[in-house]
């Protein structure tokens, strides 16, 4: 029986690496970007993904697209790695390592493992959120959360960085405002449980940050490289599916620098009727410009319905956008620290000893 190797080739000049996404907008972009990151500092990276990338109301459950991204990976994944590495048009360009996303990366990473290939999870979520998972067998033991489906069983806050403020127990992450069941708790709860685990496995965890933003954060683990802020090569949008709302520019333009407030959030975050007034009113009396990014599918289950009269009061102070990002920036002491690591975050990216320098020494791991 003949037999054909998998394994790289033992004059293969550069990695050969495969970036697997979830296949939702704020995965696939970063993913993007780390693979034009990749290519730039010598390796070839191939990107594996679904035909279709779930957009706007396509992915109104997310919890089922990685339920079932989950069950089809570890039927697919072996045989689709094995197939290109067994085409002889490969050359000694096959396969040698994987980057997962830290949601899918259980049964990727062992495939990786099985197959000898180098793998590393991409975690493109905050300092904080790394150090919550990392700290939630501790919050149990000490009969903070319940180890069942992580309900707060004493309201505190939280130190779980020097360099991060305390975290109240109503913010952490499993806990969906507005939730009418624990269900969906409970579950995100012991998927976070299992993510746990999972962070401790690959050779390396990248993350989308840079050692300014928490200089504790790369003690969290011992194989943490700091890889952020993940850009675009040459300020090229990469990873937009869909170009933005710009009937807003004009009306931006007309405005002093610095004096407009920014509210958005996210791709999935849902309002109830009450929150949703709460933030128009609120930005009524703050008085100050504002730029307000409302989704399609910005209110829970119902048409968005605006205060009475609002959009009248507010037409020369305020422009909302049918848009998807967000930020809130009105207090001057946020808005000098926003600058103060966006000066960071551009240094980083840019020089020879931050972001870049990570990168080169990330690839040369890959071809030992």
């Amino acid at each position: 029986m003949g037999h054909t190797s998998i394994f790289p080739g033992p004059h293969q000049a550069n990695p050969h690496v495969l970036l697997l996404p979830l296949p939702l907008l704020g995965h696939v972009a970063p993913f993007m970007k780390l693979g034009h990151q990749l290519v730039r500092h010598g390796s070839k990276v191939t990107f594996l993904t679904t035909e279709f990338i779930p957009l706007e109301d396509d992915h109104k459950d997310d919890d089922q697209l990685v339920q079932r991204f989950l069950h089809v990976i570890p039927g697919h994944l072996e045989s689709l790695i094995r197939k290109a590495n067994e085409d002889e048009l490969t050359g000694n360009s096959r396969i040698t390592s994987l980057v997962v996303d830290v949601v899918l990366s259980r049964d990727p990473i062992e495939i990786a493992e099985k197959m000898g290939l180098k793998h590393a999870i991409l975690f493109s979520s905050s300092p904080g959120v790394l150090a919550l998972i990392l700290h939630i067998p501790k919050l149990i033991e000490a009969g903070i959360i319940d180890a069942d489906d992580g309900t707060v069983k004493k309201n505190e806050k939280i130190q779980l960085s020097p360099s991060l403020p305390a975290l109240d127990s109503a913010d952490f992450i499993w806990r969906r405002p507005g939730n009418k069941s624990n269900l969906y708790q409970k579950d995100m709860f012991q998927y976070l449980l299992l993510v746990n685990q999972i962070l401790k496995v690959p050779n390396w965890v990248l993350c989308n940050w840079f050692h300014e933003l928490d200089p504790s954060a790369t003690a969290l683990l011992p194989n943490i490289i700091s890889v952020g802020p993940l850009v675009a090569n040459y300020g090229k949008s990469i990873g937009n599916f869909w170009s933005g709302d710009l009937t807003c520019l004009p009306w931006l333009d007309r405005q002093s620098p610095g004096s407009v407030i920014y509210i958005a959030f996210g791709s999935s975050s849902k309002f109830g009727q009450e929150q949703f007034h709460e933030l128009a009113f609120g930005l009524e009396l703050i008085g100050k410009p504002f730029l307000w990014v409302v989704r399609s599918d910005f209110m829970d289950g119902i048409s968005i319905e605006y205060p009475d009269g609002f959009l009248d009061r507010v037409t020369n102070l305020g422009k909302i956008a049918k848009g998807r990002w967000i930020g809130l920036l009105s207090d001057e002491g946020i808005k000098a620290n926003a600058l103060q690591l966006k000066e960071l975050a551009q240094n980083h990216a840019h020089e020879e000893g931050g972001s870049s320098k990570n990168f080169r020494d990330f690839v040369a791991q890959l071809m030992l």
